[in-house]
């Protein structure tokens, strides 16, 4: 932020002023209408990108932090051995022991286990009361992206 101007005020300068710009450069200058969408949807893929590169930094069931000692590998929602598409949809970036543990379950049989597991307070090691919270909902989650999702396309099988 140079000399105090924030981006709010940098805009209703632009807003004020740009009409004086136009006329006198008409042809060098965007329409501010124009400008401010494609300011606004840059900034939007920005954020988008940030948002992947999140997802692919933790593990999206447990939400550990991928890093040199941990082992990052693609687990797919529904298990291609029931019928699940290996598509870029269906997978999704899981920590070693969340794909082994979830091995061939569907999420509505993962959900029971690891809330069996949480209820009768036999937690696995590499996990703590934390963890299987996040994991709940986190399943929870997904399993309603794959209900919204597959009425508009197909690519969950199940």
């Amino acid at each position: 932020m140079k000399y105090g101007l924030t981006p709010e005020r940098t805009l209703t300068y632009l807003g004020k002023y740009m009409n004086e710009w136009i006329d006198v450069y008409p042809k060098k200058i965007k329409p501010f209408d124009k400008w401010i969408d494609q300011y606004f949807e840059k900034k939007k893929n920005i954020a988008n990108k940030n948002l992947l590169e999140s997802r692919k930094r933790f593990c999206r069931y447990c939400r550990v932090e991928f890093d040199d000692t941990s082992i990052k590998t693609k687990d797919h929602v529904v298990p291609l051995s029931r019928g699940g598409l290996n598509t870029k949809e269906n997978r999704v970036f899981a920590c070693h022991d969340c794909n082994q543990w979830k091995a061939d379950y569907s999420l509505e049989q993962w959900l029971k286990d690891v809330k069996r597991i949480l209820k009768k307070n036999k937690i696995r090691e590499p996990y703590n009361v934390s963890k299987l919270g996040y994991m709940i909902a986190a399943i929870q989650s997904q399993m309603q992206t794959i209900k919204k999702n597959e009425k508009k396309v197909s690519i969950y099988k199940v």
